[in-house]
């Protein structure tokens, strides 16, 4: 009875195999690391605490009133520490900074197994592009007159698209997008396109399918081996085809400027500033991470962080003048009364313009569109408030608990622009503001980023009054969780104001 006996030996041995998973996986979920912070509710075994992260934006806030300002949970098998204090953040992302400020493998797409780039990687490797790209805005103008040149260039542009609509039913979400869109790309590769442009609809296709598909993969994060479950159920395949798509764009983008400089046509753009500064290290020998591959991350990181959160941003302000027009009425008549209703307005109307810039502030804190910022990832073993942070834990930075909380703002859940002016009526902007995170990971386009909200808002309220599609019914405070949160699709008009400066 030899096939008998070896099938019951395949059936044993395959028992046994089961219970030794079985137990392995309970000896996992009963083991914790020593002195962690605490838990919200006990993890789950396999999965942790995921099936209660149906809506985290949510759930994060209702822990940290139960569990405290400082707590873990897993993410599968993954350790994970939300820091949910301003002074917290301080201590760990700033004072620690060192150790705080890496990345989880992969970033932003780790289905690739790739820390390159910008915000994806760790380390020299982040050190060094973080320093170049900063040096390179600089050197295009960023916070200064020149780049403010060209966002103006680009929000004329975008105001004549707007107008096109004559006051009709607008979702100012596509337009917005493509036009914030260009001014990341008149750095990127030095020019700006045309919103017909069938190369330009290319790009934004491949941008707006790479945030569709990255909000639908986030299991893949945590079980990376979901990749290899058949019908590409978790969008692996379409997230590697995806970035394929970009690589091939930026391909061309990067062999246009090369031939160009064998031709002795020098372009100022980021890509031949990149390759000059690649060249440049690899003759003298200095040791250097940047290249190609290197040059394409970059590339995707200031086009999807650079026109997600600014886009976003934008939305949540023409959202919230639809629901306090009384602050729109005021943001008007300021900018009337500085630019005397007889010319644009520029960026040095910003310091004048004091209501404008504190209602963009209150925008920024209330709509905390990053409210659980990006992963960290911690390099040592630290020690923040006697508990223990393994090495190699996640980091959850939670600025929503800072934006949201009730000590430093007293009621954080109203929209109230005053609450950055003092008594004489100056801006007074808080610490406490963190839209753009703290620490060595502090966003690197956050001057352009003010410049562009600034620039957009101001030119879009002297132009246009937003209003809503029916008055009594208002589109809703809600928002749609993403690479960042924008606000529930909605419709608003732009009625055009009669005014010499807008003609």
């Amino acid at each position: 009875m030899p096939g008998v006996f070896g099938l019951e030996l395949s059936s044993a041995l395959l028992l046994l195999i089961v219970t030794l998973c079985v137990i392995l996986l309970v000896r996992s979920w009963l083991e914790v690391p020593q002195n962690i912070p605490p838990f919200p509710v006990r993890p789950l075994p396999i999965v942790g605490h995921i099936p209660h992260m149906v809506d985290p934006r949510r759930k994060l806030m209702e822990w940290r009133k139960t569990t405290g300002d400082l707590f873990s949970v897993y993410f599968g098998s993954t350790l994970v520490v939300v820091i949910s204090s301003y002074d917290l953040l301080r201590e760990t992302l700033v004072k620690q900074g060192e150790y705080f400020s890496h990345r989880h493998v992969g970033g932003i797409l780790p289905v690739l197994n790739k820390p390159e780039g910008i915000v994806g990687s760790s380390g020299e490797v982040w050190k060094e592009h973080r320093t170049l790209t900063l040096n390179l805005l600089r050197s295009f103008g960023m916070g200064k007159l020149e780049m403010a040149e060209n966002i103006i260039e680009e929000v004329s542009a975008y105001l004549s698209e707007i107008s096109k609509v004559s006051g009709e039913p607008l979702d100012p979400k596509d337009l917005t997008s493509r036009s914030v869109s260009n001014v990341i790309c008149r750095f990127l590769i030095g020019k700006r396109f045309e919103y017909d442009d069938p190369a330009y609809a290319r790009l934004l296709e491949i941008y707006e399918t790479f945030v569709d598909l990255a909000k639908s993969s986030g299991l893949l994060h945590w079980f990376p081996n979901l990749k290899y479950l058949p019908g590409d159920l978790f969008f692996h395949k379409k997230l590697i085809n995806n970035f394929a798509e970009f690589t091939e764009f930026s391909g061309k983008r990067i062999q246009d400027v090369i031939n160009k400089e064998n031709q002795d046509c020098k372009e100022e753009n980021f890509i031949a500033s990149y390759l000059k500064e690649m060249k440049k290290r690899e003759t003298t020998g200095k040791l250097t991470h940047l290249s190609k591959d290197n040059l394409i991350f970059s590339m995707s990181d200031l086009l999807t962080a650079g026109t997600d959160t600014t886009t976003t941003t934008l939305l949540w302000f023409y959202l919230y003048m639809v629901h306090y027009p009384n602050v729109q009425d005021k943001i008007y008549e300021e900018i009337e009364r500085e630019t005397g209703g007889s010319r644009l307005p520029c960026v040095a109307d910003k310091a004048k313009m004091n209501f404008l810039h504190a209602t963009i502030l209150e925008v920024l804190r209330i709509s905390s569109i990053v409210p659980l910022s990006l992963l960290h990832r911690v390099s040592k073993e630290c020690t923040v408030r006697g508990y223990t942070i393994p090495k190699d834990t996640m980091i959850i930075p939670h600025l929503d608990a800072v934006h949201f909380d009730e000590q430093i703002w007293g009621d954080p859940r109203t929209f109230r622009p005053e609450r950055f002016l003092n008594d004489k009526g100056e801006v007074v902007q808080p610490e406490q503001l963190v839209a753009f995170s703290l620490g060595r990971r502090i966003c690197i386009g956050e001057a352009l980023a003010r410049m562009e909200l600034f620039l957009f808002i101001a030119m879009t309220c002297q132009r246009f009054k937003i209003v809503p599609v029916r008055p009594d019914q208002l589109p809703p405070l809600t928002d749609t969780m993403g690479l960042t949160y924008p606000p529930t699709a909605f419709q608003v008009k732009f009625e055009e104001r009669c005014s010499s400066a807008s003609e």
